[in-house]
């Protein structure tokens, strides 16, 4: 075991340093402390910066182009296969059954239109390679829909009987 002998020549008690207390200063590659840094960037806001873009850009990267996104960038364009439609005339067909000055005529019109655009939405999916089930189950809960309407209204279930 090694002793220590505090009578070293070359060592000094940390008590002893007058400069304990004092910050260091650490000198940059330009010359210029932290501290001077700092304070020259906060009084400039942060606009003029002491390096150059050159210095701080990654060579592999300095010529890109910037890239740009979108939210529809990231879904392609034929996810929605006509749902948004089909669901508008829907609502359409259910205002025109609660009104009372439409005819059953102008519904038996809309559950047409709808019926065919469901034909269409159907074929889309099926032709598609999409994987997404939430997808398919609203479009499948909107033909079964559409199709049980069209039974209702070929059965006359919304026909007044009185």
């Amino acid at each position: 075991m090694t002793k220590i002998n505090p009578d070293i020549h070359n060592t000094q008690k940390a008590s002893d340093k007058s400069d304990v207390h004092k910050p260091l200063k650490k000198e940059t590659q330009s010359g210029k402390s932290f501290s001077g840094i700092l304070s020259e960037e906060l009084n400039t806001g942060g606009k003029k910066t002491s390096f150059s873009t050159k210095e701080a850009s990654l060579k592999e990267i300095e010529n890109a182009a910037p890239a740009r996104f979108s939210l529809t960038d990231a879904v392609p364009e034929q996810t929605d296969f006509g749902v948004e439609s089909n669901l508008g005339l829907l609502e359409e067909y259910t205002s025109i059954l609660m009104d009372p000055g439409r005819t059953l005529r102008e519904a038996y019109e809309t559950l047409d239109r709808l019926l065919k655009n469901t034909a269409d939405m159907e074929e889309k999916m099926l032709n598609s390679d999409t994987e997404d089930t939430a997808l398919k189950e609203i479009i499948n809960h909107i033909a079964a829909t559409v199709r049980k309407e069209r039974i209702k209204m070929d059965r006359g279930d919304y026909v007044d009987s009185s």
